[in-house]
Parts: C-alpha cells; structure tokens; sequence
C-alpha cells in the first residue's frame, strides 16, 4: 500500500475494503528505498552524523549555505558527515577530477579532523539520542539478540585469551 501510495497508483476502491495504512510505513518503505538489506540486522543502520553539540562553519564547506532555506539547513551536517564518513569509497569509486574534490573538505584536510566526530551505529546510536525508525517489533528482536550474540562471544573470547595468558 505504501508502495502504491508513493507513485501513485490506483486500485480503486479494492485497497479502502482490504487494505489499511498502518504507522511508520512510510519509514519502511524510505529503508526499502534506501537499499538496506531487509530481514537482516543492517536493516536499521543509522545514517553517519556528527556528535552531539558539534559546531561547525558549514559555510565553508557548502558554498551556497547562506542561500538555503533554514528547513534543509538542518540537513547538511548529515550530508557532511556522509561524504566524510563514505571518503574512502568516493577516492576509489570517483574520479579524481570530479569536482566534489575541489570542495574545501578536500583541499584543506577537513575530512581527517572531521572523520573522528562521526558516528553510526545500528537501531540506536551510542553518542546522541538518533534512533532508526521503520523497524519491524521483530527486526528489532533479532538485533537484540544479534548484539547479545557478539557481546557474549567477546566475553568468551577474553576469557580463553586471559585462560591462555595463565
């Protein structure tokens, strides 16, 4: 039905008789959209994002910043902190005469001082209060017990390396 609703498409009156909206699917369907990988635990990875009370001069690394309207203002220390966060990716996928490269991130190492402010995390991030939304009660689930998962095996693992030490 979001689906549906988002480019749409009609059914005439079939999807009012059996069909029902239900919350967060519009969350859902952004996740699906994004390209996270649905019934697994990445499913709800955050977006990169700067730690909490971080403040920058977003002027300078955004040209047009002054121009914009205060609403998308709110986004750019995302979309900052994504280029910076998917650098090593963009050095090797991009080309080098692109002209992301000309920005001042690049040319006046910005990125290195920039990429230790940066967080993500899955479902919850442990630095600020961002938490992914659209998750299924169930995709939640499984990530818990995903995380209980690795929290036990590293435990065991410290336990065999402080066994192996004696």
């Amino acid at each position: 039905l979001s689906i549906w609703q988002r480019i749409g498409w009609s059914l005439g009156n079939v999807p009012q008789r059996y069909l029902y909206q239900s919350p967060g699917n519009d969350k859902y369907l952004g996740r699906i959209v994004a390209g996270l990988p649905h019934g697994s635990c990445d499913f709800g990875y955050l977006p990169p994002h700067f730690h909490p009370g971080f403040d920058y001069e977003w002027s300078e690394v955004v040209p047009c910043y002054d121009l914009l309207p205060v609403t998308f203002k709110r986004v750019v220390p995302f979309l900052v902190a994504s280029v910076v966060f998917h650098n090593t990716w963009l050095r090797s996928n991009v080309h080098s005469n692109h002209p992301i490269f000309r920005n001042t991130l690049w040319t006046k190492g910005s990125l290195s001082q920039l990429q230790d402010l940066i967080s993500s995390g899955i479902n919850k991030s442990s630095n600020t209060e961002l938490r992914a939304t659209g998750l299924s009660p169930n995709l939640i689930r499984l990530s818990n017990i995903d995380q209980s998962l690795h929290n036990l095996t590293e435990k065991v693992e410290s336990i065999i390396t402080t066994t192996n030490e004696l």
